[in-house]
């Protein structure tokens, strides 16, 4: 197929598209097939069933769409699509599913999906396969325009007010009397300022808005907005009124305010006006002193309005002038909640490529063992659990670690536990897991200060540490909070590890670490896991996974490889989380000697 970009309103009906159908149950394949070339009978499909099939269908020949069911016996259709994203290919990638929440759809969208089907409605896959090629060339072509502008709406209208972003629409009236009655603006005193701020009329405010200034609703606003401005910020106020006045399209500016009840709240506002209604403006208020936060709400947030913006791109090019005004009012009024949500997200999106460097390489691990797997999901973008691996001659040690907390200050933690973990093994050169165990103890304490008496850093660490001989046959473990599973011939043994973190600014008189000597045989298998995955919620009644569930889950997989065991414990993962949220990292280290 051709990348050229085609002219508005032309689709792909006569061209001669291939497209990959993964779809385990015949029945539905056929109802797809039908669908297809009952609307366009030019495309050709090639049905495969399974993981197997669908990798050599790769291989042989990139498709130009690829449709996948959602779940299928030990494999799934984001599985499939992290195939395809793993071998570069820049295809349509479309989920038909049956009834999923819609929380679950907007994830898999998230993860790349270009578009969803459900199986009740696949009458309009073959729209929704040509408008995500018509979508991958930048065209826009819709049908049943009317509806899909309506629906559009609604959804934006539903992040609008969920978003958890403080957003709202005003309009400023009066700038003209303003112009004629002052015409500069300098040197006008505080008060003043506040009765001309009180032109300034709310439209519409989410809860977020209405929650930072600590109001009941917009009329409440409305009546006190002018006294959340204070004196000291009346050079501020000065600046954003000369814009409003002077119809600028965007500005911003920072300064201190107060909220209803008088509580100092440090803001940035961003005004950006409407270009078809002089005087209304979108404002964005983020509260600087909890940035944190905010940019967690804000990537959320930035996700799902990517997927309103390509979709108004699509419905809008046909509409009548006024559903045109109307769209680029939003598509405006998106661009900008984008434009402010980005630059938050793109330093947490480095800082993942940055960690994900750090980790091992999987082709490293396995030559020291004869089959292994790593099974690494982080909670957020970024991760606060890791894992370590050092090989010297024929004996390697290696590390599964849990730092306090997840996202932002647990990847920070983890690249401080990473170097720490280099210091001690690779400049001593120990065998001994305690004395490691031990050495990493003193470096988060001391490097962290928290041996001083006014620190507020309690971060530490959970830890599983090994080191394996391979010429003795030997392998040495010491845990921090950490269990290691040890299965022989079948037969599982737990060995503890201390009940103690690594670090942390709560005393342990005289705290050190043990170690366990274990006999190594061929064929041994030993698995290393952070809380995550047992402490994750989910099942019919909401509950843990536990340890108890884990452990013998690990005892059924013996007649498994550890490939296929890998594949299994993420099913069962996503099958027991369902529609719950992710509630930490998980790491599993499965390896077998």
């Amino acid at each position: 197929m051709s990348n050229t970009a085609h002219p508005a309103g032309v689709t792909f009906a006569e061209q001669s598209i291939s497209i990959l159908l993964l779809e385990d149950y015949q029945l539905d394949a056929d109802l797809m097939c039908h669908e297809i070339h009952s609307e366009f009978p030019s495309w050709s499909v090639r049905h495969v069933k399974d993981r197997a099939g669908f990798i050599q269908a790769l291989a042989e020949r990139a498709p130009d769409v690829i449709i996948a069911d959602y779940a299928l016996p030990m494999f799934t259709g984001l599985e499939a699509l992290q195939l395809v994203q793993q071998k570069g290919l820049e295809v349509p990638f479309i989920l038909v599913t049956g009834q999923l929440p819609e929380e679950t759809l907007l994830n898999t969208i998230k993860e790349g999906v270009d578009d969803y089907v459900v199986k009740s409605s696949l009458m309009r896959l073959g729209v929704a396969v040509n408008n995500a090629l018509v979508k991958r060339h930048g065209l826009n072509t819709s049908r049943n325009l009317k509806l899909n502008l309506v629906e559009t709406e609604n959804r934006f209208t539903q992040i609008f007010h969920h978003a958890g972003v403080p957003l709202c629409e005003v309009t400023f009236r009066k700038a003209d009397d303003i112009k004629e009655r002052y015409p500069r603006l300098r040197g006008l005193s505080f008060d003043t300022l506040k009765e001309l701020w009180s032109y300034l009329d709310f439209e519409h405010c989410n809860q977020a808005f209405l929650a930072l200034f600590g109001v009941l609703n917009v009329q409440e606003l409305q009546a006190h907005w002018s006294t959340f401005f204070i004196q000291e910020e009346t050079m501020a106020m000065r600046h954003m009124l000369n814009a409003l006045v002077n119809d600028h399209r965007q500005f911003q500016e920072k300064l201190e305010m107060r909220d209803f009840g008088g509580a100092r709240l440090f803001a940035q506002i961003r005004f950006t006006s409407s270009p078809d209604k002089p005087g209304h403006y979108v404002v964005n208020v983020t509260d600087i002193t909890d940035l944190k936060r905010s940019e967690q709400r804000l990537n959320k947030v930035l996700t799902q309005m990517e997927n309103i913006i390509r979709e108004r791109t699509q419905d809008l090019t046909k509409a009548n002038q006024v559903m045109r005004q109307q769209a680029e009012e939003r598509e405006h009024m998106t661009e900008v909640l984008r434009t402010n949500f980005l630059h938050m997200t793109e330093s947490i999106i480095a800082a993942k490529h940055i960690q994900q460097l750090m980790l091992p390489s999987r082709s490293v691990i396995q030559e020291s063992f004869a089959q292994s797997f790593v099974c690494w999901r982080p909670k957020d973008i970024v991760s606060g659990d890791f894992y370590w691996h050092y090989q010297k001659g024929n004996a390697c040690w290696i590390a599964a670690v849990d730092c306090t907390g997840h996202g932002v200050p647990g990847a920070f933690m983890s690249m401080n536990g990473s170097n720490f973990l280099s210091q001690v093994v690779i400049d001593k050169q120990t065998s001994s897991t305690a004395d490691i165990m031990n050495g990493i103890d003193d470096l988060v304490i001391r490097e962290m200060k928290q041996h001083e008496t006014d620190t507020n850093v309690s971060t530490g660490m959970d830890m599983s540490m090994c080191h394996f001989d391979f010429d003795a046959m030997e392998m040495r473990f010491s845990g921090a909070f950490h269990n290691l599973y040890f299965i022989r011939d079948g037969e599982l043994t737990i060995f503890k590890g201390e009940r103690q973190a690594i670090g942390g600014t709560f005393k342990v008189d005289d705290k050190r670490f043990t170690e366990h000597i274990i006999p190594l045989q061929k064929g041994d298998r030993i698995y290393m896991t952070t809380d995550g995955y047992y402490d994750q919620f989910g099942g019919e009644r909401d509950k843990k996974f536990t340890k108890k569930r884990f452990t013998q889950m690990l005892t059924e997989f013996q007649d498994m490889s550890l490939i296929d065991q890998e594949m299994e414990l993420k099913t069962r993962f996503q099958d027991w989380k369902g529609r719950t949220e992710q509630v930490d990292d998980i790491l599993v280290i499965g390896l077998e000697v």
